[in-house]
């Protein structure tokens, strides 16, 4: 008799609940760069009795088709909210057509695809662009100004993967870690000239293997060993072939390094005696070779999130904090002898 008495308070809190989502159809404001814009927007939502605020929770959709200087944009962004934060897979589509700046009109589709579990970026994540811009030209025989031939299809891609870190094991702090398989690869035939980038990070988002930076003129390979140590670095000449190595840098720490490993996990007293004569520091390569450009990779999906995802007036991302994303990877591992 009580199970059923439960069962039946259940049903009718459910039904209750169900009868307080409510939808949302009409303006939606926007800020940078969009300011002044109004969009569109569909949306599930519910009534906090405490804050009166809104909580999104279900199926949203929103589509903007700009105005006055944005006459030539269209945003199109779908997603899904649970309790005001972003789950399953949301869809950013940004469309261009005759965009007018600098003297010329741009067409341009990019579209950027991410996954996310309870506000945090959680399986694959994408980005594609595709872009040509042309100008008008002076027609002597019609005697009117006319487009021109537009130039080659500029491209690019990148394909990720994010971790959900629920517990921020140490060092990750962030709760949201890249791993696996990183690519990005950008083109522009008019100017003979591209960039590819590959990666492989650990369940920590650290290097694995081999990092390569080809920029079509020169190509860099950062190899790390065992334990994500770096190991050299190569710098090979794409039109001559000719190559330089420099290193190895770490190489010799490998074996400490293995002990810390082995002895962590089968003797504390070990490892607090390692612990005790070195230190290990989690290092990103432009801060270890002063050079921003060895980590172009980490750089571009930043971006990406930061100024593609919109999250100022699409919220609901817990590691977008001001203006800043925030996630952890392309990193290794420097031990030193204190």
């Amino acid at each position: 008799m009580t199970k059923l008495i439960t069962i039946t308070l259940l049903a009718l809190s459910l039904s209750t609940f169900a009868q307080t989502l409510k939808t949302y159809t009409g303006d939606y404001p926007m800020s940078f760069p969009f300011i002044g814009q109004n969009g569109k927007a569909i949306y599930k939502y519910y009534d906090d009795t405490i804050t009166y605020s809104r909580v999104k929770n279900g199926p949203f959709n929103f589509n903007l088709k700009g105005t006055g200087d944005y006459s030539a944009m269209e945003l199109i962004v779908t997603g899904n909210y649970k309790n005001n934060l972003k789950t399953g897979t949301w869809v950013v589509k940004l469309i261009s057509k005759d965009f007018f700046d600098d003297g010329k009109y741009t067409n341009a589709t990019e579209v950027t695809t991410a996954n996310y579990t309870d506000g945090i970026l959680s399986g694959n994540f994408t980005y594609t662009t595709s872009s040509t811009t042309r100008k008008k030209v002076y027609n002597s025989t019609t005697r009117k100004l006319e487009f021109g031939v537009p130039t080659l299809p500029k491209t690019e891609k990148l394909v990720a993967t994010f971790r959900k870190d629920k517990n921020k094991v140490e060092p990750n702090t962030t709760g949201n870690i890249l791993v696996g398989n990183f690519s990005y690869s950008a083109s522009d035939p008019n100017t003979n000239s591209s960039l590819t980038l590959n990666a492989k990070l650990d369940s920590l988002g650290f290097f694995i293997g081999k990092y390569t930076i080809n920029d079509s003129e020169t190509e860099r390979i950062f190899e790390f060993l065992e334990g994500s140590i770096l190991d050299k670095m190569i710098a090979r000449d794409m039109k001559s072939g000719e190559a330089k190595i420099s290193g190895p840098y770490d190489g010799a720490i490998v074996p400490i390094w293995k002990k810390f490993v082995l002895f962590g996990k089968s003797n504390p007293d070990s490892i607090k005696v390692l612990n005790e004569s070195y230190n290990i520091r989690y290092r990103n390569l432009s801060a270890r070779f002063n050079n921003n450009n060895y980590d172009l990779g980490y750089f571009k999906i930043k971006n990406i999130l930061e100024q593609h995802l919109f999250c100022q007036d699409f919220k609901g991302d817990i590691n977008y904090v001001g203006s800043t994303y925030n996630f952890d990877g392309f990193r290794f591992r420097q031990i030193d002898k204190k």
